[in-house]
């Protein structure tokens, strides 16, 4: 009675043995077979206590509970079908009934379609034993169902499923790279490699190889994994969705599976006009030996669509066998080499032939570069300036996590992530940049990611690489390029953004490099090049990130005093943990992107020294923040900082900042911002205090409007309507009032 609750699956593995039933031998699983399609016609009303259905139906009348009435609705199907189940002398399994619900009626489809899957799938078993036991026939429901008062049509959306395949098999979804096919190949005879590893003994020896010839124009992929019985077969892989992950047998015995949608194999069409797989489940395998069972091959084809397939019986090892042939216009002799763009690493050997060359397997770790690889040509020059690697490995919570920090001693032994500046070479980024290296992996199968929430800009001062080895919590998305943001893919990131700063420590630990100077230097070197995005708003996600890495954060800041100018004197750096103590009064500037000189100079610095000491109170303790992200966080999280727009270069007003360096709370900053828009203007709008006007862009994706005034007000009034495009269009307009074209529409919020 086990087989009640057993899936086909699950009864194909576990109940392969022949036993005495009564004085015949039987097999188990078509005595299981039995069992279940009996108890799956079964229908009868007496299944449902007396009393029952009244209590539901007064229950629902009187809660409309969703809950209760699902039940009502499938207790009302089972009564109208339960008298009315016959098994016909040919086999065919006959459903009868009358309904006066149409939901109700749907239901008893849905049931029945169910039972028809099932009595296949069952069939199947049968068909593979020796013994013939079942008379039901797997091909043929009858169903004679009416409903009074309705004119009752069984499909709702009718869909043409060769749009749809072709649609699945086309460039639109998975991109114009042909490599993508490999990447599906390999996920697919991985994921069976190890589902077999987790339901088999130690002697099993999961392998995998990958031939590419273009001579023949043909890709064949061999593996020893699980193989696939007809059922599954049917089932899963014709069947386009419905992945095999969400079988029970997948899901009920703490097995986590890679593949999700159901529709990775149609990437195969991309490139190839046919393919020709072979199949065999290690299920039917009755012993340890290498012993050849029980499978099946057959052809798939979209440039002929068939409405059938035709299985031909062979006799193989346990595993799966995809070959494909290409279509005329598909260019094979590179495929293999972008092969490490999609796949960094494998647990399961993966072994790659093309034509007559020397096979090579795929790498157990995601490997970093080498020093040859990222320099090339260029690694004499590199190492006359003393040029380094520090390596940090780790593995947390089933991730690996592997990172290089590439830097430079000087002749003074101060470490830099810049070349001096009498080189021809700016920074160590400018001669790797074209280096393309993807280092994110779930089971080896890479994927998009530019790391955000991290103190130093690593892609501009290293590299590194995350595998997770537990696919579950993880979904690539369609096109595999990226992942969906679930909870354990945001723990990812967390662990990652917490090993990289680990990193950081490590270099600079080993290095003597733990100064509040040494810090602020190399935090603004790792972000040059672009890295560095001034004046934009920080968010809270990257704030918290930095209230966790406090001894990684220092500032640079210039004293306000009596000298007319700036000297090396009166400047200090100060660690975060030390600034929030202070009672200083800080001053933050940044030159918008309206400004032809975007970078800040020392001389604009000086001009902004010049024209604060006119205005400071000096009964305070006044500094001037030199900027950068840090900077920018500590503002943007100060309770009361005021933006004072007086100050101009050239008749146009460059935004200065005003705050107490210990008013800062990284859990309100989102008390001040009205909206974030995407559109015409993209960017984020914050409402502070503003001196001298109403508004005031602190960078190009970075608004403030004053608190309290007209444009705030209607701001708020827009966001809550979701007017993103009104807004971005009035922000349009702000910006041009700035160069003097004022649109009338505006004029009243300049007032």
């Amino acid at each position: 009675m086990e087989a009640h609750n057993l899936s086909i699956n699950e009864l194909d593995n576990q109940l392969g043995k022949r036993v005495a039933a009564g004085l015949r031998e039987i097999d188990l699983k078509q005595l299981a077979c039995i069992l279940c399609i009996a108890d799956a016609i079964e229908f009868s009303q007496n299944r449902v206590l007396d009393g029952v259905l009244e209590q539901l139906k007064k229950r629902v009348s009187e809660t409309e509970d969703p809950t209760i009435l699902l039940s009502y609705k499938h207790n009302l199907q089972s009564i109208a079908i339960g008298d009315s189940v016959a098994v016909g002398e040919d086999g065919k399994i006959i459903f009868t009934g009358t309904f006066s619900n149409p939901e109700v009626m749907s239901l008893a489809h849905n049931t029945v379609d169910l039972i028809e899957t099932w009595v296949r799938n069952y069939t199947d078993l049968e068909f593979q034993s020796k013994i013939k036991r079942l008379r039901v026939r797997g091909d043929s429901v009858i169903r004679e169902f009416h409903i009074i008062g309705y004119d009752f049509e069984r499909i709702g959306i009718r869909i043409k499923k060769e749009n749809i395949i072709e649609l699945i098999a086309s460039n639109a979804t998975w991109t114009s790279d042909p490599a993508i096919v490999l990447r599906e190949l390999c996920q697919n005879s991985v994921e069976a490699c190890r589902y077999r590893k987790f339901h088999s003994p130690d002697y099993y020896e999961p392998q995998i190889e990958l031939f590419i010839n273009s001579k023949s124009k043909k890709i064949n992929i061999v593996d020893n994994g699980c193989g696939m019985s007809r059922n599954i077969i049917l089932n899963n892989f014709l069947t386009v969705g419905n992945s095999r992950s969400f079988d029970p047998s997948y899901t009920t015995v703490g097995y986590s599976s890679l593949a999700r949608f159901g529709i990775g194999f149609w990437a195969v069409f991309t490139i190839a006009e046919k393919a020709i797989i072979s199949s065999a489940p290690f299920e039917y395998q009755q012993s340890n030996r290498r012993e050849n069972i029980n499978g099946l091959e057959f052809e798939v084809s979209i440039e002929e669509f068939k409405d059938y397939t035709i299985f031909k019986q062979i006799q193989r090892l346990p595993g799966t066998s995809i070959e494909l042939h290409l279509k005329q216009s598909v260019n094979i002799n590179e495929l293999h080499y972008k092969i490490s763009y999609h796949i960094g690493c494998s647990k399961i050997p993966i072994i790659v032939h093309f034509d007559n060359e020397q096979p090579y397997a795929i790498p157990e770790r995601i490997l970093l570069p080498s020093f040859e690889q990222i320099f090339g040509l260029k690694s004499d020059l590199v190492r006359q300036y003393n040029v380094r690697e520090s390596i940090y490995e780790n593995c947390i919570e089933d991730i690996e996590i592997s990172i290089k920090l590439l830097y430079l001693i000087s002749p003074s032994g101060q470490i830099n992530f810049v070349f001096p500046n009498n080189s021809h070479i700016v920074s160590i980024v400018s001669i790797y940049r074209n280096l393309q290296f993807r280092g994110m992996a779930i089971c080896g199968f890479l994927f998009n990611y530019l790391p955000g929430n991290t103190i130093i800009d690593v892609n501009r001062v290293g590299f590194f690489s995350a595998n997770a080895l537990n696919p579950k919590g993880y979904i690539f998305t369609i096109n595999r390029l990226g992942v969906i943001g679930s909870d354990k893919y945001k723990e990812f990131i967390k662990i990652l953004s917490n090993e990289i700063h680990n990193a950081y420590r490590k270099l600079l630990t080993a290095t003597n490099s733990n100064t509040a100077e040494d810090i602020f230097r190399l935090n603004v070197q790792s972000r040059l090049n672009g890295g560095e995005n001034y004046g934009s708003h920080v968010s809270q996600s990257y704030s918290q990130t930095m209230m966790c890495n406090t001894d990684l954060i220092s500032f640079k800041l210039y004293e306000l005093n009596s000298n007319q100018s700036i000297d090396a004197r009166n400047i200090t750096f100060l660690y975060f943990r030390d600034i929030v103590q202070k009672d200083y009064t800080l001053w933050l500037y940044a030159t918008p992107y309206y400004f032809s000189e975007v970078r800040i100079s020392n001389k604009t610095t000086q001009l902004v020294y010049t024209f604060i000491r006119t205005i400071c109170d000096y009964k305070e303790n006044n500094f001037i923040l030199e900027h950068s992200r840090e900077a920018d966080m500590l503002a943007d999280n100060s309770i009361d900082y005021i933006v004072d727009t007086r100050f101009k270069i050239n008749n146009v007003p460059l935004p200065i900042r005003r705050f107490k360096s210990n008013n800062t709370d990284t859990n309100r900053s989102s008390d001040f911002i009205l909206g974030e828009v995407k559109g015409k203007w993209s960017g984020i709008v914050v409402e502070r205090k503003i001196i001298g006007a109403n508004f005031s862009f602190l960078s190009q994706y970075h608004l403030v409007v004053a608190e309290g005034s007209l444009l705030a007000k209607d701001f708020r009034d827009f966001f809550s309507m979701q007017l993103n495009f009104k807004i971005a269009e009035i922000i349009g307009h702000l910006f041009e009032s700035i160069q003097g074209f004022v649109d009338p529409s505006i004029e009243i919020y300049l007032e």
